[in-house]
C-alpha cells in the first residue's frame, strides 16, 4: 500500500479508531468543531511554554544528579571517539542526544589516558571527565547536556495533545496537556540528562505511530511507526515489550472487525474462522516488518556496524570455535547482555520504613499514590468510570481504540510491580502520558462551557432534552476547572523542588518516611545547601551525601560522614552512632534511612529527631550542642565509632571532642599542656616501642575494652624536654644545587630552630636512629613537627639521602598524622626507615627534609625570620659510607 488515504467512518480503519461522533444533540457545539481553532492553538502553546518554562527555571538550581555524570560521559566519549566500550547497561540514544550541544565547547577532554578508559570503568571515567578533566566546565557541561532532555519533554507534551485532540477534540487535548504540564514528575524527570523521559517520549511516540497506522493503515505510517519502536529501542531495553503489546492491539483489533463483518449465523461463524487466520496472518506479517525496521533503525543508530558479540554465544548455548557470534550493531546487544546479567543482582530498597532487597509488589502502587498529584488521580478515576459506562450515553470508539493507550499503561506498571528493581517512581514514567489521554475522554461532554469552538452558545428550550441536565453537566465541568486549578496550584507551591513533589497524602516534608532514593533524593540539592549555609552563617557542616557530585564544587565546606558512594576515609571517620560531635549535621533522606550503608542504624539517632530545616525536602539539617567544655582524644589504629559511648562519658565527659588520628606503628601526635586529653590505641596496631619509651614510658592505661587502650596524654614538661634534645642536632639550609666539599661555606648555613614551612608547620628537630647510612641496609630517623595552623590541603614529608652532588641513594616520602584535625601546638612525630642502596659508593652523605603537597607535588617554601623564604628544604647532620 503506497498511498495513506481517509477512509470514510462507515470503512475498516476508519469506525475502528476514528474520534467519537458529536452528539445527536447538534445544536451543542462539539468538542471537535473546529479541530483546528484559534484557541485552542494558542492555548497549546501557552501550555507547552509553560512545561519548558518550569524545566529552564528550576535547572539552575539544583546540582548534577546521581546517574546524570555517566551517561553525559559515555554520549560525549562516543560523539568524540566513536568508541562504545562504556558498559551502562542502557542503549545509547539518550546519552548521544544530551550530548549533542556538548560539541559547543570545543575545548573539552576526554580522559582516553586515563586508566579508566582502558578499562571501561565507567563510574571512574565519567568522574574524571565532568570533575577532573574538565572540571571548569563543569557547571555548562550539566545545563548543556540537560537542555536536549528538556526540548524532548516539550515533544513528548506536543504528542499527548495531538493524540487526546484526535480522539476527544480540542477540550480533550487541552485537558490532556495540561495535565502533563503541570506534572511534577514528568518536569522533575524532564530536566535531567538521563534516559527516562527518553523512554518515556519515544515509547509514547512509538505508540501513537503504531495508533495511526492502524487507524489509517499504509506503508508510509507503517515506516514511521517501525522507526519510532526503532528510537524507543534505543533509549531503554524496556521498549522491547512494545512489540507484545502492538501484537495484541492487532489482535483485539482484527477481532473486533470480523465480529462486525460476520453474522452470528453458522455461516457468519464458519466465515469468522475464515477471516480470522487471515487477519492472523496479516497481523503476523505487520510485527515483522515492525521489527525490521525497528531494527534496521538501531543498526542505523549504532553507525551500521558489525562485530562479535561477547558472551551471546555461550547465552544462546552455542559453541563457535572462531569465537563470539557477529551480529549488527554488537554493542547494543552487548548492553543487553549486560543487562541481563544486572537483573540477577537484588539491590536493597526503601518503602515506609522497611528496608528490603529486591522488589516487593506494594512500592509502585504506594508511589503511585503518594506522587501522583490527587488532582490526576481524581480525574483518571474519573475517567475510568466513564469508560467502564461506557461514555455515559456519548458514543463510544471500539475497544481496541482504548487499548492503543491504555495497554501500555497498564503493561508498563505491570512490569515495574513484577521486577526486582524498587528504585523509584521513575520506572513508572512511561504510564504518565498515556494515562494523561486516558483522562482526556472527559472533555467529551455535551456541554458549552467545556468546548472549545467559536460557535457561540443557544439557550436551550424548556422542552430541550438536555435542559433537566443543564445544572448537572455545569456542576461537572466546574469539577474539572477547579481540579486542574488545584494540580496547578500544587506544581507551583513545590517549584523548584519538583524531585521531592508528593501529593497532600504525605506531602514534601514527610517524603523521606515514605520513600526515598530517586522518589525524592538523587543528590540533586547541593547548591541549596550552599545556600542555606550562606543564609544562616554556617562555615560548614557534617555531611552524609547521596550522591557523585563532589560538594566542594558547589562551595559546600564539609567534614564528610558515612555516605553512599562510601568517599569517607573510614579510618578519619568523625561520626559516632550514640555521640555525635556538636555541629550542624546534613544528611541526604536516603542514608538517613540508611538504605545502601553496610549499618542501615547510622542515623537511627537523627530518624528519631525532627530536623531543623529541610534543603529541598531531600537534606535533613539537624543541630546538635555541646554537653561539656572541650577535650582531646586522639585515635590510633582505632576508628573514633569503636569507641564505646560509656568510655567516652566517663573519661572525657563530653561530646564536643577534638580528634586526632595517627599511625601508631610508625607516629605519634603530641598533645603537650592540654588539660583534657586520651590517646586511644588499638590493641592490633600498637604504638611502636621506640615512641613508647620516649613519650608513654611509666603511663598506665586509664581503661581497657575490647581490642583497645585508653591512656592519659605525657606530661608536656617531658615533651619539652625530648623536644629541647631533638632541636639540638645541626640544621643546615641549602638551596637546591649540585655542592660538593670545597664549597660548605658558601652553598650551606646553619639554621635556627624551629623552621617554619610557609607559616603551616614548623620543623623542630630530629634523631638519627641509626649512627651512619650502611649500603644495602636499613637507616631510620625521627622527625618533629609542630602544628602553627591547620593546614587546608593534605601534605607529605620527604627525607632524602642525598651524596654531595645531589645523587639521590634512599628516599622516604610519608605523612602517618593526617592533617585533619591538627590544631595549633600540636606536635608532630614521624618516623621514617628506608633501604639504603646497595650500590651506594663511600663517601659523605646528607639528609634534606621538607614537606609537599601530594596532590600537586608542590614543595612548601622554608621561611627565614623575616618571612623571607631561604629554600625548599633542609640539609640535616652528615654521615659517612665507608
Amino acid at each position: 500500500m503506497t498511498g495513506c488515504p481517509n477512509p470514510p467512518p462507515g470503512l475498516p480503519g476508519g469506525s475502528l479508531h476514528s474520534p467519537l461522533r458529536r452528539s445527536k444533540f447538534s445544536i451543542l457545539p462539539s468538542p471537535f468543531s473546529p479541530l483546528h481553532s484559534p484557541l485552542s492553538i494558542l492555548l497549546s502553546v501557552l501550555l507547552l511554554l509553560a512545561l519548558y518554562a518550569q524545566m529552564m527555571g528550576s535547572v539552575r538550581f539544583k546540582s548534577a544528579t546521581y546517574d546524570e555524570q555517566e551517561y553525559v560521559a559515555r554520549g560525549y566519549a562516543v560523539l568524540r571517539t566513536g568508541d562504545m566500550r562504556l558498559r551502562l547497561r542502557h542503549p545509547l540514544l539518550t546519552n548521544l542526544i544530551g550530548a549533542v550541544p556538548l560539541l559547543l565547547l570545543p575545548d573539552l577532554r576526554v580522559p582516553t589516558d586515563h586508566g579508566s578508559w582502558a578499562n571501561a570503568e565507567f563510574h571512574e571515567f565519567s568522574a574524571q571527565f565532568l570533575w577532573t578533566y574538565n572540571r571548569q566546565w563543569a557547571d555548562q557541561i550539566v545545563y548543556l547536556s540537560r537542555w536536549p532532555m528538556m526540548l524532548l519533554t516539550v515533544v513528548l507534551a506536543a504528542f499527548v495533545y495531538r493524540w487526546a485532540r484526535a480522539l476527544y477534540g480540542p477540550g480533550g487535548g487541552l485537558l490532556a496537556l495540561a495535565l502533563v504540564t503541570f506534572d511534577p514528575n514528568l518536569i522533575a524527570h524532564g530536566r535531567l540528562a538521563n534516559t527516562d523521559i527518553g523512554a518515556t517520549a519515544f515509547i509514547f511516540i512509538a505508540a501513537y505511530a503504531f495508533w495511526e497506522y492502524q487507524r489509517r493503515p499504509c506503508g508510509r505510517r507503517l515506516l514511521l511507526a517501525g522507526v519510532a519502536c526503532g528510537l524507543a529501542q534505543t533509549t531503554r531495553f524496556t521498549a522491547l515489550l512494545l512489540f507484545p503489546i502492538f501484537g495484541l492491539e492487532l489482535l483485539i483489533a482484527r477481532m473486533e472487525d470480523i465480529r462486525a463483518r460476520c453474522p452470528e449465523s453458522m455461516e457468519g461463524r464458519r466465515e469468522r474462522h475464515g477471516s480470522w487466520w487471515h487477519k492472523l496472518g496479516r497481523a503476523i506479517l505487520v510485527l515483522l516488518a515492525l521489527a525490521s525496521i525497528s531494527s534496521a533503525t538501531i543498526w542505523a543508530i549504532h553507525g551500521f556496524t558489525w562485530g562479535p558479540v561477547d558472551g551471546i554465544g555461550m547465552s544462546l548455548g552455542c559453541r563457535h570455535s572462531d569465537g563470539p557470534l557477529s551480529a549488527p550493531a554488537p554493542d547494543y546487544w552487548g548492553e543487553f547482555l549486560s543487562l541481563t546479567q544486572r537483573l540477577g543482582r537484588a539491590d536493597r530498597a526503601f518503602l515506609l520504613g522497611r528496608i528490603y532487597e529486591g522488589g516487593w509488589w506494594p512500592y509502585f502502587f504506594v508511589a503511585f499514590a503518594v506522587k501522583t498529584p490527587l488532582p490526576t488521580l481524581l480525574l483518571a478515576g474519573w475517567a475510568t468510570v466513564r469508560l467502564a459506562k461506557r461514555g455515559g450515553g456519548v458514543r463510544r470508539p471500539r475497544l481496541s481504540s482504548d487499548i492503543s493507550f491504555l495497554l501500555p499503561a497498564v503493561a508498563y506498571f505491570a512490569i515495574a510491580v513484577a521486577g526486582n528493581l524498587n528504585t523509584g517512581y521513575r520506572l513508572i514514567l512511561p504510564m504518565l502520558p498515556f494515562l494523561a489521554v486516558h483522562t482526556a475522554r472527559l472533555a467529551l461532554s455535551p456541554c458549552p462551557l467545556v468546548s472549545l469552538s467559536p460557535v457561540p452558545s443557544i439557550r436551550l428550550s424548556v422542552a430541550h432534552p438536555l435542559t433537566p441536565l443543564a445544572p448537572r453537566l455545569v456542576s461537572r465541568s466546574l469539577l474539572r476547572l477547579v481540579l486542574i486549578a488545584w494540580l496547578i496550584t500544587g506544581v507551583l507551591l513545590i517549584y523548584p523542588h519538583y524531585l521531592a513533589y508528593f501529593n497532600e497524602l504525605v506531602g514534601p516534608r514527610n517524603g523521606y518516611k515514605v520513600l526515598v532514593d530517586s522518589n525524592l533524593d538523587w543528590g540533586q540539592d547541593l547548591p541549596g545547601l550552599r545556600t542555606w549555609m550562606g543564609e544562616h552563617g554556617v562555615d560548614h557542616v557534617y555531611l552524609s551525601w547521596f550522591g557523585v557530585a563532589p560538594p566542594e564544587h558547589y562551595g559546600v565546606r564539609y567534614r564528610y560522614l558515612p555516605g553512599w558512594p562510601p568517599f569517607e576515609r573510614p579510618a578519619l571517620r568523625v561520626y559516632h552512632p550514640q555521640r555525635p560531635l556538636p555541629g550542624v549535621y546534613a544528611i541526604s533522606a536516603t542514608n538517613l534511612q540508611g538504605v545502601l550503608l553496610d549499618d542501615p542504624d547510622t542515623f537511627a539517632f537523627f530518624r528519631d529527631q525532627h530536623p531543623v530545616a529541610q534543603v529541598g525536602h531531600s537534606i535533613m539539617i539537624y543541630q546538635v550542642p555541646a554537653t561539656a567544655s572541650p577535650a582531646n582524644l586522639a585515635l590510633g589504629g582505632m576508628r573514633f565509632d569503636q569507641v564505646p559511648a560509656s568510655l567516652l562519658d566517663t573519661h572525657l565527659g563530653t561530646n564536643d571532642l577534638r580528634l586526632r588520628w595517627f599511625d601508631p606503628a610508625t607516629s605519634l601526635i603530641l598533645l603537650p599542656h592540654q588539660s583534657q586529653a586520651c590517646y586511644v590505641i588499638g590493641d592490633e596496631s600498637p604504638l611502636a616501642e621506640l615512641l613508647v619509651t620516649r613519650f608513654l614510658a611509666g603511663l598506665r592505661p586509664l581503661a581497657e575494652g575490647p581490642g583497645f587502650r585508653l591512656y592519659p596524654c605525657p606530661d608536656g614538661a617531658d615533651v619539652d624536654g625530648h623536644l629541647d634534645v631533638a632541636a639540638a642536632s645541626p640544621v643546615l639550609q641549602s638551596s637546591e644545587v649540585e655542592f660538593s666539599p670545597g664549597d660548605a661555606p658558601t652553598m650551606r648555613s646553619p639554621v635556627s630552630l624551629p623552621a617554619s614551612f610557609d607559616g603551616q608547620v614548623a620543623f623542630l628537630g630530629y634523631e638519627y636512629l641509626t649512627p651512619s647510612p650502611i649500603p644495602g641496609e636499613e637507616m631510620a630517623l625521627l622527625t618533629y613537627w609542630r602544628v602553627l595552623q591547620s593546614p587546608e590541603h593534605p601534605l607529605t614529608i620527604f627525607v632524602h639521602l642525598l651524596d654531595d652532588h645531589s645523587r639521590m641513594w634512599g628516599q622516604h616520602d610519608g605523612l602517618d598524622v593526617p592533617v585533619e584535625g591538627w590544631v595549633p601546638g600540636d606536635v608532630v612525630v614521624q618516623l621514617h626507615a628506608f633501604t639504603v642502596a646497595a650500590d651506594t659508593p663511600p663517601g659523605r652523605y646528607w639528609v634534606e627534609v621538607g614537606l609537599y603537597e601530594p596532590q600537586t607535588l608542590e614543595r612548601l617554601s622554608v621561611l627565614g625570620d623575616d618571612g623571607v623564604p631561604l629554600g625548599n628544604r633542609l640539609l640535616l647532620r652528615e654521615g659517612l659510607v665507608q
